[in-house]
């Protein structure tokens, strides 16, 4: 599946029109944009799984001077985290007959739950916490700034990413 898009096409036209056709469809439920995401929470028309619910994803993307946009579901696994837990709890378990697929939606929920942590965690970060890093070339920072998101390393400052975060080594003593 690839992009599509129109000229008039804005990131606010593109979930009007979505939610719009999910509704006459009768299969919406609830939805949410956080960013370049719309998280759809559908119901399935399939006799077999009808009235389950679970994840659409339309990631919006700006190509050219024009707005598009690139439809999914969770059993694709797409690569975008950001799908807000308060939608997440409303899906029903995975329901597809294909075990794989069921597997790569379980995955992404899991890594939306994952994503919720880390940046929970960064919200009890305190500037002069010292805290390892994960996959990354140095072994730790101590915390220089909060937003954005900063630590140093032998007097190099370093921007970080909420996934880069592991243990707070040393805590600052307030």
């Amino acid at each position: 599946m690839g992009y599509y898009g129109a000229e008039n096409y804005t990131p606010k036209t593109i979930e009007a029109e979505k939610v719009s056709e999910h509704k006459a469809h009768g299969s919406y439920v609830t939805h949410r944009r956080v960013g370049n995401n719309l998280y759809i929470v559908a119901q399935s028309k399939k006799e077999e799984s009808f009235g389950k619910k679970f994840m659409l994803v339309y990631h919006i993307e700006k190509h050219d001077g024009m707005y598009m946009y690139k439809p999914m579901d969770e059993y694709m696994g797409p690569h975008f985290y950001d799908c807000p837990l308060s939608l997440l709890e409303k899906l029903d378990a995975p329901f597809m007959e294909s075990p794989e697929m069921n597997s790569w939606a379980e995955n992404w929920r899991n890594k939306v739950r994952e994503f919720h942590a880390k940046k929970a965690k960064v919200k009890t970060l305190k500037i002069g916490d010292v805290v390892s890093l994960v996959d990354c070339k140095i072994p730790q920072v101590e915390i220089r700034n909060l937003k954005p998101l900063r630590g140093s390393y032998n007097g190099i400052t370093y921007r970080l990413k909420p996934s880069h975060i592991g243990e707070v080594i040393s805590p600052t003593v307030s």
